[in-house]
């Protein structure tokens, strides 16, 4: 919503599934100060995020919005960041996540190049993929106190980048 009452749809998705299995919780409740690499490999996440043809379109008065979004956001310090650090090191779960999204696209809309476009008339830039994939794998490292170790695996399949004019 632009604030005067008319609305956008930047982002559309037509499909998500999701899939989890955690003993996060259950962990969480038996956390203890030391514990061991195995034990703190006992709390476990395995997920499945797959998303199906989702689009992002843009026009040029969509920009200020993006630029807000894109701001990082300030942080309250009230606790400080070791023990936070040491915290959260000890509640990470042993993780398997894949994360899928097939042919994804964002269409950004530009005002016509030719000049005899009507007023209804834009030029697109396209980028389309016909798949993306993440894979994270983590455990606890029984070297060292603390230590956490993850492996990821990043594919992108057939990307396309394209201008479509009005004319077209």
């Amino acid at each position: 919503d632009d604030g005067q009452g008319r609305s956008d749809r930047l982002v559309y998705i037509p499909m998500a599934t999701t899939t989890v299995r955690t003993t996060l919780p259950s962990k969480t409740v038996e956390f203890a100060e030391d514990r061991s690499a195995d034990e703190r490999n006992a709390n476990i996440l395995f997920a499945n995020i797959v998303i199906t043809s989702p689009s992002v379109d843009l026009d040029p008065k969509h920009l200020p919005l993006v630029l807000v979004l894109m701001q990082p956001k300030p942080s309250s310090n009230a606790e400080s960041s070791s023990e936070r650090h040491a915290l959260i090191s000890r509640l990470l779960p042993k993780a398997h996540v894949k994360f899928s999204m097939h042919e994804p696209v964002i269409r950004i809309a530009l005002p016509p190049v030719e000049k005899s476009a009507g007023d209804d008339d834009f030029d697109l830039i396209i980028s389309s993929i016909s798949s993306v994939s993440l894979e994270v794998e983590s455990s606890h490292s029984a070297v060292g106190e603390l230590h956490y170790s993850l492996a990821s695996t990043f594919r992108v399949q057939t990307h396309h980048l394209y201008y479509q004019t009005s004319s077209a």
